[in-house]
């Protein structure tokens, strides 16, 4: 297992890119963002993220905030329809993400 650094744009845009673009394309409008908890990462003040150079140690409570909110806004971005989805993993703030858009009628509710 291993986790994409979404601290980085470049990052984030190879992830839509590469995996999440053609079910967005073909009407995928459901999502879940899941799996974004770092407790278990061992090592955690020895490894680091190579965008900002933080460990996974000083980043575990911020990570589960940046990974949600970067999807989030990266389906709304890519979407020109409607897009729901549901984020479990968070920190606080996080409870702002479970989302639910449509630019039909420039809604955002959020």
């Amino acid at each position: 297992m291993a986790y994409l650094d979404y601290f980085s744009a470049r990052a984030v845009d190879h992830i839509f890119a590469v995996k999440w673009t053609d079910a967005l394309t073909n009407g995928a409008i459901l999502g879940m963002v899941d799996f974004g908890e770092l407790d278990h990462v061992r090592n955690a003040d020895q490894k680091f993220w190579p965008s900002n150079g933080m460990s996974v140690a000083q980043t575990r409570n911020l990570f589960g905030l940046v990974y949600p909110l970067a999807v989030v806004e990266g389906v709304l971005d890519r979407v020109g329809g409607r897009s729901t989805g549901m984020v479990r993993p968070g920190f606080a703030g996080s409870q702002r993400l479970g989302w639910t858009h449509d630019r039909r009628f420039g809604s955002d509710l959020c």
